[in-house]
């Protein structure tokens, strides 16, 4: 579990994008500004076998910080614990959001003598059930660039199939 928090935290960190030139509404809605802590977090699906490790369940102390930036926008930060500190912006339309698609990593293998390269590729979307209250889902998926026999090495050394995805939902409340 501890592998899908340092994910989730990843992707908190690195996958909303920019914001989006449509003509998003809100009515008036706008979310809580500050800090907000993960409640629970659900595993949905994980074809990438990214749960499946040894690590304590003890989660990460990274601090997610919302800032409203109007015009259907908000932008997060997050740093500290074991994510990668990062801000982004995402799109909200009514109390639902959107922060597209982002490539989080990458992984060279050039080093182990092969032509592989493992890329991360997180979506992020959610909604606000109020203004203090989150769902977020997170879908990471995981493909190889290079060499298919190099990328079937890759492959089979970590145990998935290229490309795989997890989707893990997170519910988050405002802590202030």
């Amino acid at each position: 579990m501890r592998t899908a928090t340092c994910l989730t935290l990843l992707v908190l960190t690195t996958a909303c994008t920019g914001k989006s030139d449509d003509d998003s509404s809100t009515d008036g809605f706008a979310p809580a500004e500050g800090t907000w802590v993960e409640v629970s977090e659900t595993e949905l699906s994980d074809g990438c076998g990214f749960g499946d490790d040894d690590d304590d369940d003890s989660g990460s102390d990274a601090d997610l910080q919302l800032t409203d930036t109007g015009d259907g926008t908000f932008s997060v930060q997050v740093g500290g614990g074991d994510s990668i500190p990062f801000e982004a912006d995402c799109t909200l339309t009514d109390q639902d959001f959107t922060c597209g698609s982002l490539e989080a990593a990458r992984e060279d293998f050039a080093s182990e003598g092969l032509d592989a390269m493992l890329v991360l590729t997180v979506d992020m979307d959610g909604s606000f059930s109020s203004s203090t209250d989150l769902t977020v889902d997170l879908t990471i998926t995981a493909d190889c660039e290079g060499d298919s026999d190099d990328c079937g090495f890759v492959a089979d050394a970590i145990e998935v199939d290229f490309p795989c995805e997890a989707v893990t939902r997170i519910e988050m409340e405002h802590a202030g």
